[in-house]
């Protein structure tokens, strides 16, 4: 009985039309997506990322800092 009432509830979620078009209210820049690997370092990758991203937003200045400089 669970497994006929799950079948049906999933076969109308995927019956269902789309009601909702989303659009873009603003595009954001941010800098290129770094891997930290093992280091353990994700608060020196956020913060750099955030600096970078200001760095951009005031002086639009597309800058490459280093996160392993501030560990």
């Amino acid at each position: 009985m669970f497994f006929l009432v799950l079948l049906s509830s999933l076969f109308f979620c995927f019956s269902i039309q789309a009601q909702y078009t989303f659009k873009s209210a603003s595009d954001l820049h941010c800098s290129t997506i770094k891997d930290q690997d093992r280091t353990g370092t994700c608060w020196s990758f956020a913060t750099t990322s955030f600096l970078e991203s200001e760095i951009w937003r005031t002086k639009q200045l597309n800058i490459d800092l280093s996160e392993m400089y501030s560990v």
